[in-house]
């Protein structure tokens, strides 16, 4: 497996560091569970200098088709079914993940892609009200 990351901005993320860091690896280990052997994975992070960030995670996986985008972000949601799955797990990461980064008022899409899944995090500035001193 072929893995690249970019992390490109100087800022930092507010976010609670254990929560956060379980929804990235949960996205990346998803990129990596559904990539084929001597696939690519890709991770990029972009950080604004007022808090905010985009994450993307590309793999080189079958893709999510579009009607079920929505629904592989749902707790236990699985596209492949049954006792004859190639895939094993709960089908609950990208739930994990979804539900952290709207937490922290961020979204979680997946993106079209020419070639396997695009999950896109955004994850807002803070706003002058959100700053705390002291």
């Amino acid at each position: 497996m072929n893995f690249t990351y970019e992390i490109k901005g100087e800022g930092e993320i507010s976010a609670p560091r254990r929560e956060f860091t379980h929804a990235l690896v949960h996205l990346v280990d998803n990129a990596f569970k559904f990539s084929p052997d001597h696939g690519q994975v890709s991770f990029n992070l972009k950080i604004d200098t007022n808090g905010g960030a985009t994450i993307r995670v590309q793999d080189e996986g079958p893709g999510i088709p579009a009607d079920l985008r929505d629904k592989v972000l749902e707790r236990y949601y699985q596209i492949s079914q049954g006792d004859n799955r190639e895939q094993e797990g709960l089908g609950v990461g990208l739930f994990i993940a979804r539900s952290v980064f709207s937490n922290l008022g961020g979204t979680v899409t997946i993106l079209n892609s020419l070639n396997g899944c695009l999950v896109q995090v955004v994850l807002p500035n803070l706003r002058p009200e959100d700053i705390s001193y002291g």
